[in-house]
């Protein structure tokens, strides 16, 4: 009995240990920015325990409003290793949301519009390939945006949200584009530039505009027959 009882808490302490060490490699990537290696971390659980333990991890990081938009794609990716396809697509609608809302502070209104086709092309493969009802499909929306309402207050200034389109492109490319109206975006519009977006004026304003054309697009998104195709909106190729 001894000795059944030593190799039960020995048990324990290595998973214990294994636990810890996952969520220092998960911390330590997060707090460099490194997506790569947490999506790697991802990808190299070859057990329930783990894919759990980083289905729960991004789940917090996303509730504290610290992660960046980047963390809902990674959080979908760990919910589907788990089973859970109707969290991945909340997950993928929520990433929308912040393209649509966050990122319509962005000096580049183009950047937001190419991660909208991201989480529509993502979506829309997770459907096809969990086969998800379009009611389950409509509810996934509901409850991205009951997560967007939930982090409206505690969502971190990213500036990757203001990446991705025709200007980051045109720099590349060494082209000069015509200048947009407000050629400094969000970041610099104020004196000291805000860490949360709720600090912003301009984006406490901007989301009360998108806000409602936010559910109409992420509806049609989810392939809802009652929904017209929102202008703006490009064609899924």
């Amino acid at each position: 009995m001894k000795l059944w009882l030593a190799a039960f808490a020995a048990i324990l302490m290595l998973a214990s240990s294994a636990r810890a060490d996952l969520r220092n490699a998960l911390e330590a990537a997060f707090a460099a920015g490194n997506i790569k290696q947490l999506m790697s971390i991802i990808a190299s659980q070859k057990d329930v325990a783990g894919e759990q333990q980083v289905a729960a991890w991004t789940k917090e990081k996303i509730a504290t409003g610290e992660a960046p938009a980047q963390t809902a794609l990674l959080a979908a990716s760990a919910a589907m290793r788990v089973g859970k396809p109707n969290d991945a697509l909340m997950y993928v609608a929520y990433y929308g949301a912040q393209a649509l809302i966050d990122g319509s502070t962005c000096a580049d209104k183009t950047a937001g519009g190419n991660k909208i086709m991201v989480a529509m092309l993502l979506f829309h493969k997770v459907v096809e390939a969990r086969h998800v009802s379009p009611d389950r499909q409509r509810d996934a929306v509901e409850r991205a945006l009951n997560l967007e309402n939930a982090t409206a207050g505690k969502r971190m200034v990213d500036r990757s949200l203001c990446e991705g389109g025709l200007g980051s492109y045109a720099r590349d490319l060494h082209l000069k584009l015509p200048a947009p109206a407000n050629p400094a975006g969000l970041q610099q519009q104020d004196k000291v530039p805000p860490l949360r977006y709720v600090d912003s004026k301009d984006w406490r304003e901007n989301r009360a505009k998108v806000l409602p054309r936010v559910k109409e697009i992420l509806l049609f998104m989810a392939g809802d027959a009652k929904q017209r195709k929102p202008s703006g909106v490009p064609a899924a190729h």
